[in-house]
Parts: structure tokens; C-alpha cells; sequence
């Protein structure tokens, strides 16, 4: 997953990818490695990732995090997928900056689905999968439930998927940082922070400790974006390697995400 970052583009440009307000299109130009330099300077500093060293990191997109049987097995559970990190940065320290996007998704869904409880369904395969998830956490130091029974008995309305990232931040992982991008229109402003207040009710019933796992919401507004490829936006990867697509804000909003 860590290659360059034109043969990433070429990747994504095989997914099929409807709208230009799909997550993956701001967020693979916004990380551009020669854009919004200031932005992402002032993000690192703000994020405490500032000392670490930031030109020889890997950048990947969609990384992925096998549930495994144990941490050392290299044997992943039955019917388990690994969880896939829009952008997991990896750093020459052992520090990690694992980070969510999100676009329209808050806007389309008035929760977060799917929840725990819809995902689970009383199926054994997939309460080993939960209880793997929460040793990455816990045998981490970044958590404090310890048990798949305990989560699902007092917080069946978890996203599955922030378990999950939370999990893949953890996993192996001497310094992680948890990051939430939200890319955001003026229309969509009173949406996006009720989101927000829905992370930060993840964090609180994940019993995340937040000395071993920062974890921060990034606000990030896009003042424009391409209008007229709405059903086939994938090229839109493609002709991001020479033009920007997207024009962000100068400014980002990085929140905490405990408070």
C-alpha cells in the first residue's frame, strides 16, 4: 500500500467513484505532496507530530490492518476483512497518524452506521472479530474495556468502524495519533459538527485513554470542487498528478477529539 504517490492515484482511479464529493477525492489532493504545505505544517504542529520526521514518512493510502488470531500468528480470523485506513502515515520513529475522511457521508446518514449492534448479530465469528479489535486497543495501553462481552453489553451503538480505525491506530504502534479529516461545505457546517459530538460519544464509551491515544477532529473546508463529473468522478484521481481538483480553506480547525 505504501507506493508513490502517482502510482497511488492510478490505483484509486480504478475504484468506481460516483460523486466528486466522495471522501477519497479531497483527501487524496489535499495530501498531495507538493499542496497545502502550510495547511499540513500547521497541522502536524497542532497534532504534537511536529518533531517527528516528515519528509522520509510513508504516506499510504487505504492500508490495511488484518484481525489476526493473536498479534504474532500472522493467521487472520475466519471471515474477518482488515480494516482499510483512508491514510495511515507511517513514520521512521514508530509513530503512526492514522486518519479517517469524511465528506458527505454525515450529511447522507443520521448516524454512523453500521453500529455494533447491527454488525454483530449474535455471530460468534464476529465476536472474535470485536474482541480482536480491542486487544489492538487495550494491550496498547490506549484503551480500557478488555473484553468483547464488556463492549457489547453497554455499547451496542459503537460505529463498528470507528472500533475498528481506533483498533488499526493502535495495532503495533509505539506512538499512535487518531485523526478524523471532515471535509466540509458552508452547507454542510451544522451537519459536520453534530458529527463531531458523535466522535467524541465514540471516544467516551470506547473508555479511550487519551494520554496514550491523542485524537483529534480536523475541519477542513472546500471552497471549490468539480461540479461536472457527477457519476464518474474517478478520473478526477488521474488529473489531480498534474492540477489540483479541490481548493481547500487556508485555514484548518483541529479540535480535540475528547472534549
Amino acid at each position: 500500500p505504501c507506493c508513490s504517490y502517482d502510482q497511488t492515484l492510478d490505483v484509486l482511479s480504478l475504484t468506481k467513484t460516483n460523486s466528486p464529493k466522495t471522501s477519497s477525492l479531497p483527501l487524496a489532493d489535499f495530501w498531495h505532496p507538493e499542496r497545502n504545505i502550510f495547511q499540513k505544517e500547521d497541522l502536524f504542529r497542532r497534532i504534537g507530530a511536529s518533531s517527528l520526521n516528515l519528509q522520509e514518512a510513508d504516506y499510504c493510502f487505504e492500508y490495511p490492518t488484518p484481525a489476526f488470531q493473536n498479534r504474532e500468528s500472522g493467521v487472520t480470523l475466519a471471515h474477518s476483512k482488515s480494516s482499510m485506513t483512508d491514510l495511515m502515515i507511517l513514520f521512521k520513529e514508530g509513530a503512526r497518524i492514522t486518519i479517517e475522511a469524511k465528506y458527505t457521508e454525515y450529511v447522507k446518514e443520521e448516524k454512523y452506521t453500521p453500529i455494533l449492534d447491527d454488525w454483530y448479530q449474535n455471530k460468534e465469528h464476529r465476536k472474535a472479530i470485536i474482541q480482536c479489535w480491542i486487544d489492538y486497543i487495550n494491550r496498547s495501553g490506549c484503551g480500557s474495556i478488555s473484553s468483547a462481552d464488556e463492549l457489547l453489553n453497554n455499547n451496542l451503538e459503537l460505529p463498528y468502524q470507528f472500533l475498528h480505525r481506533t483498533a488499526s491506530a493502535c495495532f503495533k504502534c509505539k506512538r499512535p495519533i487518531l485523526v478524523y479529516q471532515l471535509f466540509y461545505d458552508n452547507d454542510q457546517y451544522r451537519k459536520m459538527k453534530k458529527f463531531e459530538n458523535l466522535l467524541k460519544q465514540c471516544a467516551e464509551n470506547l473508555k479511550l485513554n487519551s494520554d496514550a491515544l491523542p485524537f483529534f477532529i480536523v475541519e477542513t473546508e472546500v471552497v471549490s470542487y468539480p461540479k461536472s463529473c457527477k457519476g464518474n468522478a474517478s478520473g478526477l484521481f488521474t488529473e489531480m498528478k498534474q492540477r489540483e481538483q479541490y481548493k481547500f480553506g487556508n485555514t484548518l480547525s483541529v479540535l480535540d477529539g475528547y472534549t
